[in-house]
């Protein structure tokens, strides 16, 4: 299948659909994930917002798709810093972790998956996450996809 010019993996979610909860509330406390953040200076940006070259140039990104359908990614400096903290614990269409590399605002994935353990998403919600890194001008080859989970 193809979104937009880019070859996607397409996949059966088995009853695991979007949107994805924050599986992990009341396990953990989503105030002290947004302290940690806070404390270390990391705040969620999408594209074209002030901060989005900085953060992709990072290294691997944590990335969700909100149920608005917007691309937020957070550096993934550290295990504190989690995927729930991009929209303040609420449902998301997609989520995962993404490497990529540019500069100047020319960019290119080099990994993109669908692992979160916050929100586990199903594998088919990766293909939202890869068009909306493409329509930001980000593509990822087939052989980038990792997949894990239901």
């Amino acid at each position: 299948m193809l979104a937009g010019a880019t070859p996607v993996l397409v996949h059966n979610c088995g009853g695991n659909s979007a949107p994805f909860k924050n599986d992990v509330e009341g396990r953990y406390s989503l105030a002290d994930e947004l302290d940690a953040a806070e404390v270390r200076g990391v705040r969620s940006v999408s594209p074209g917002q002030a901060g989005w070259e900085e953060a992709l140039n990072s290294g691997v990104v944590k990335w969700v798709v909100d149920t608005n359908e917007v691309l937020h990614v957070v550096p993934a400096t550290d295990d504190a810093i989690k995927h729930s903290i991009m929209t303040r614990g609420a449902p998301v269409l997609a989520a995962g972790e993404a490497d990529v590399a540019g500069a100047g605002g020319m960019f290119f994935g080099l990994r993109i998956s669908n692992q979160s353990g916050h929100y586990i998403p199903c594998r088919c919600s990766i293909n939202l996450g890869i068009e909306k890194f493409r329509q930001a001008g980000i593509n990822f080859s087939p052989g980038s996809v990792e997949l894990v989970g239901p």
